[in-house]
């Protein structure tokens, strides 16, 4: 009952959603992500040995963090519920503080748009009515979205920083209604 909620409300927020099946596409997904991840992390751990960083904050444990996000972002429509408890639970040992900041209030807001959106009953999603509601979990779904491209904006910051290239995190754009 909650699914239709979520991709109601989403969809209604900003989350783009690919036309057609991507039943094809999962497996060609997967596999990239996987290869991005390992040549991701590699790059890190060459990037902390040429630096010396062997303590504190690394570019090793700021990409893993960053994949984690981006993990936790997919597949699209968000669902915001298991991303914010994923992101919540991401280890922030080593990570760049900004970084932890902006990731954790994408957390946040993701949790509230989750609250949201399963406050509104199956018959206020089809009748539209009180659309109050529908419009708050809107509004929030957006809110956190739009917060995830406050961290997709930091992207070339952590690049230049750390000495390593950050993947994008392919999220949605929000729309303005």
């Amino acid at each position: 009952m909650h699914k239709l909620a979520l991709v109601a409300v989403l969809s209604c927020a900003g989350c783009v959603v690919p036309s057609g099946s991507n039943r094809g596409e999962e497996p060609h997904q997967e596999s990239q992500s996987k290869k991005e991840r390992t040549t991701a992390i590699l790059a890190a751990a060459s990037a902390d040995k040429a630096a010396g960083r062997e303590n504190g904050v690394t570019a090793s444990d700021t990409v893993a963090y960053w994949l984690g996000l981006k993990a936790a972002l997919h597949p699209i429509p968000i669902d915001p519920d298991p991303a914010a408890r994923k992101i919540v639970n991401l280890l922030t040992l080593g990570v760049d503080p900004e970084l932890v900041r902006e990731g954790q209030l994408v957390g946040e807001k993701m949790r509230a748009a989750a609250a949201a959106i399963n406050s509104i009953s199956a018959f206020e999603i089809l009748f539209h009515f009180p659309r109050t509601r529908l419009v708050e979990a809107a509004a929030l779904s957006r809110a956190a979205i739009e917060q995830c491209q406050v961290v997709e904006r930091m992207r070339p910051d952590l690049t230049a920083r750390y000495g390593v290239e950050f993947p994008p995190l392919d999220v949605p754009t929000p729309r303005i209604e």
